[in-house]
């Protein structure tokens, strides 16, 4: 099944414009008074005028207007809570009278109501400040949104902040200046967010950062130089707090080799201390023939017992025609214990993605050539054959995705927590995600339908099925601009954040993450003024 739908959806910017204007209109201008969740509370009776006639501002905080009616002759407005609104006021003299604070009483105003001299009782009581509680269904200053429950990720979250708000945004200028990038982003056990990528250093180095999940402030800064080229492309973290590394990095003969490395970062709290970041294994891959080879992504097995490194591999007969290939390391790095890079035919392709289930299916996805060798290629994936497990292992089965017209790639692969592969990229120029069985059958097709170019780089799913894609997405200036599209699991856009760096040129999104408790953490660059790209990251509400 295909569907097709549009990313033009009202952002939380809109919303929150829509319940200010709401406000002006029934009232918030008048310095006494303001219309908050639908009722209107004063403080005198002049805030009380209603069609050119004079309320009475009642003891309870509410308006009253005359209604002969009423025993009292006053009737609160609509705007009175449920329980008195168009209710009559209480006749005064009576329990629970609520006579306004400036309103005189049926009986003469020189008397009282016995005929005797008025009492001069004092000031009035003053009413208790109104506490505001989210999750009443009233939205009340501060909130934003309130729906009358305390979910999260339903459009309004338990904190009463709409769903997709940006919490909070990094962008981070490297060392030495030239294009920074975050290619990749992981979630430590404790909660604090890792990212690796390039930034520009000696020739391109590469680098990780440790961030704070709750502001953003940067725990950790670690930076791997050497005076040849080197990116992080893909990065996992296992329930150890073992961080694994997948990029690429340059030979002495101008040519690139794949690495996986770990690492153990023994940061317990706060700051910046000077604490070691620890190698602990690295392993490079180069093939025999004269050929690059590419590190681009690493998928760890839920049980954390095998490492699966992904990316290309010189072809044996022609080495300008990559194969797809990838590798399963044990934690400690030893000897892979199996590898494939058959690739999945005799024309050039790569592996741009990789995902692994609990039972160790392992699946890949990336380019593969055209049949029609115009310099063109398909987006593929496929599942790597391990009944064995072990040694040199083909393909299970594979997939095209592709119009033979265009560019197309899947650039990123999650699992579903209905047993299903989701895979991401773009088709025909236009960003698409889609739900596949395990066995190679896919389900359902969402494909961008805005006439501007788009592409998918990064895809996360959530444990409800709701699914977070990243990316970038031409402007009407021909500017790309960082795109973050949340579905539900029906596939209907919940919310859209574009963002158009403080350039106003090309800006990315590469990868996304989500937490357990369903924030998102997106990354990727914006371009700066100086026309070099900075490293961006963004949390999102659920």
């Amino acid at each position: 099944m295909q569907r097709s739908m549009s990313r033009r959806h009202e952002g939380p910017g809109e919303r929150v414009r829509a319940w200010a204007w709401s406000l002006v209109v029934l009232g918030c201008g008048h310095a006494a008074a303001c219309v908050v969740g639908g009722r209107f509370e004063c403080i005198d009776d002049p805030a009380c005028r209603e069609g050119g006639i004079q309320g009475t501002c009642e003891r309870s905080g509410y308006c009253s207007f005359p209604d002969d009616g009423c025993e009292s002759g006053a009737r609160y407005s609509r705007f009175a809570p449920a329980a008195l609104a168009t209710e009559c006021t209480d006749v005064p003299g009576t329990t629970g009278s609520t006579t306004g604070f400036g309103a005189t009483t049926h009986a003469d105003a020189s008397e009282g109501s016995d005929g005797a001299p008025p009492v001069d009782a004092g000031p009035p009581a003053v009413r208790a400040p109104h506490e505001v509680t989210c999750g009443d269904g009233l939205t009340e200053a501060p909130e934003l949104c309130d729906d009358g429950n305390l979910q999260d990720a339903d459009g309004c979250n338990h904190d009463c902040v709409p769903s997709g708000t940006p919490l909070w945004t990094i962008v981070e200028n490297g060392q030495v200046g030239g294009d920074d990038i975050a290619y990749a982003v992981a979630l430590m056990p404790d909660g604090d967010i890792v990212a690796t990528g390039r930034t520009a250093g000696d020739s391109g180095d590469v680098w990780m950062s440790r961030y704070d999940p709750d502001d953003g402030t940067k725990r950790r800064a670690w930076q791997y130089s050497t005076a040849l080229a080197d990116e992080g492309r893909g990065i996992s973290v296992d329930a150890g707090s073992v961080i694994y590394i997948a990029g690429t990095t340059a030979t002495e003969a101008a040519l690139q080799n794949q690495f996986l490395r770990a690492y153990y970062d023994d940061l317990l709290d706060g700051g910046l201390p000077e604490g070691n970041v620890e190698l602990l294994w690295n392993r490079t891959i180069s093939s025999p023939m004269a050929a690059d080879d590419r590190g681009r992504a690493v998928a760890l097995r839920p049980s954390h017992d095998q490492i699966v490194l992904a990316g290309s591999y010189g072809h044996v007969e022609a080495p300008t025609h990559p194969d797809a290939h990838a590798r399963g390391f044990p934690p400690d790095g030893t000897n892979a214990t199996w590898t494939c890079s058959a690739g999945i035919d005799a024309l050039g392709n790569e592996a741009w993605a990789a995902a692994v289930t609990v039972e160790g299916r392992t699946f890949l996805g990336g380019t593969v050539r055209t049949a029609m060798n115009n310099g063109r290629t398909d987006a593929w994936l496929g599942e790597i054959d391990l009944a064995d497990g072990t040694g040199t292992v083909g393909f299970a089965w594979t997939a095209r995705v592709g119009e033979l017209a265009t560019n197309e790639v899947i650039d990123a692969l999650a699992l579903h927590p209905d047993g299903a592969l989701v895979a991401a990229g773009h088709v025909d120029d236009h960003g698409f995600w889609s739900i596949w069985t395990f066995d190679g059958v896919e389900l359902t097709r969402t494909v961008a339908d805005d006439p501007e170019a788009s592409e998918i780089r990064g895809v996360a799913v959530d444990g409800t099925g709701a699914i977070v894609t990243v990316g970038q997405h031409a402007s009407a200036a021909g500017m790309l601009d960082i795109e973050v599209v949340k579905y539900d699991p029906g596939g209907d856009v919940l919310w859209t954040d574009v963002h158009d760096g403080e350039a106003h040129a090309d800006d990315r999104a590469h990868a996304v993450v989500i937490a357990d408790d369903g924030s998102i953490v997106v990354a990727g660059q914006a371009r700066a003024p100086a026309s070099d790209s900075d490293i961006w990251l963004r949390k999102y509400a659920p």
